[in-house]
């Protein structure tokens, strides 16, 4: 992994990490899994 990949990565972590919290605060529950939760997903793991 390059470093520019890494500090994509952690940029990415902190945007997801907000997203996850105004999914979870503000609209419903399917919304936020298929706008942030699965992309999430697909960036991280796959």
């Amino acid at each position: 992994m390059t470093i520019a990949n890494r500090l994509n990565k952690k940029y990415l972590n902190k945007k997801y990490k907000n997203l996850l919290i105004e999914g979870i605060n503000g609209s419903g529950k399917t919304t936020f899994l298929r706008k942030i939760y699965i992309p999430f997903i697909i960036n991280n793991f796959l």
